[in-house]
């Protein structure tokens, strides 16, 4: 359909598009399907406009949506075919640079699990934020399996120490564990807990 794979409505005139919208809800014309409940998640690709996160975390959409590539140094896309690796061209830069990171200090791979939509807006399934492009599930693995305390830690400090990064989320006994380890840790100021990132830690811009 034209309509998903182009940004049509932004090319129109705001008062062609009253016309042509008031012409379909006159026309005589009998609709195949009911219109999708989602509609960010058909889009498959970013708008034409300069990147801006509009809305909340939960509440918005990207426009002008930077592409992660597929693999950098230091870092993977675990699901690609879930197609959620668009994200505001600086979310897209922090994970470059802190894949090469990770590289430099022989930690293992970064595996980037879900940024957001082309447009972001809310996912069909699996949160109820990453939705205006800040946010990003990272794991670091080491031959494949999570990496053990040690490892973890010293990504989330190297995460925290990009001025960028507003909040990390880690579940709470993660956290608790690294409050004991290091207790002055300033860093950990960003390091907030919070329930579901077990295996996984959240960045947020």
């Amino acid at each position: 359909m034209l309509l998903l794979d182009e940004p049509v409505i932004d090319l129109l005139h705001p008062r062609a598009a009253g016309w042509i919208f008031a012409l379909l809800a006159v026309l005589p014309i009998e609709l195949s399907a009911a219109p999708p409940k989602n509609p960010f998640s058909l889009v498959r690709r970013p708008s034409r406009e300069p990147a801006q996160a509009i809305g909340s975390y939960n509440a918005g959409c990207l426009a002008g949506a930077a592409t992660l590539p597929r693999s950098g140094t230091g870092y993977r896309i675990s699901k690609p075919e879930r197609r959620r690796f668009f994200g505001h061209p600086l979310l897209v830069g922090f994970i470059q640079s802190m894949g090469e990171k990770i590289s430099q200090e022989k930690l293992g791979v970064l595996e980037v699990g879900d940024l957001g939509q082309p447009r972001g807006g809310p996912t069909p399934s699996g949160h109820r934020s990453h939705q205006n492009g800040l946010d990003a599930d990272l794991v670091l693995e080491v031959d494949g399996k999570a990496a053990p305390l040690p490892g973890r830690a010293r990504a989330l400090e190297l995460a925290a120490s990009f001025p960028e990064i507003e909040r990390i989320f880690v579940h709470p006994t993660i956290k608790q564990a690294l409050c004991l380890a290091a207790p002055e840790a300033e860093w950990l100021r960003k390091v907030r807990p919070f329930w579901g990132h077990l295996d996984h830690f959240h960045v947020r811009l």
